[in-house]
């Protein structure tokens, strides 16, 4: 996700091959929480909007230590995680 000033929410889906892909976004306050779906038999590679993998939590927990959550850098403003097919609720305090 981008966030831009004016934009607080958006929410999408697609339906892929493998199932329907969701993602929904809010930020307020410094506080960005995205929810994503992520199709069975699937991986997908995020891009969370953050300075630090540390500002970030998945489901109440470090996103590094998470279940199904593999951090792979830090780049251009954004924590990148490799995640399996699940349910996702990402936090971020910046």
């Amino acid at each position: 996700p981008q966030v831009t000033q004016g934009l607080n929410k958006v929410n999408a889906g697609y339906k892929t091959p493998y199932g329907l892909a969701k993602s929904s976004w809010t930020y307020n306050d410094n506080h960005f929480t995205w929810r994503i779906t992520i199709p069975p038999n699937t991986k997908a590679t995020v891009y969370v909007p953050a300075s630090a993998p540390d500002k970030v939590s998945e489901d109440g927990n470090k996103a590094s230590m998470a279940a199904g959550i593999k951090y792979i850098r830090t780049e251009n403003g954004r924590a990148i995680y490799e995640v399996g097919s699940g349910d996702y609720v990402f936090d971020v305090i910046n």
